[in-house]
């Protein structure tokens, strides 16, 4: 293969993995995966006993 066919394929690659992560990551029955996923660090953390909010 000549090398400017290999820079098209893997160009043609690179954008078929970039559309489909895309897809997969917007699409709507993901949103409470992310949602879940985006308060894992906080769910060991616990209120303070002497925080002026209780």
């Amino acid at each position: 293969m000549e090398q400017d066919t290999l820079r098209a394929l893997s160009t043609l690659l690179v954008f078929s993995a970039f559309v489909s992560l895309s897809i997969s990551i917007y699409w709507r029955g993901r949103k409470s995966y992310f949602d879940q996923a985006a308060k894992l660090p906080f769910a060991d953390e616990f209120p303070r006993e002497d925080s002026p909010n209780d």
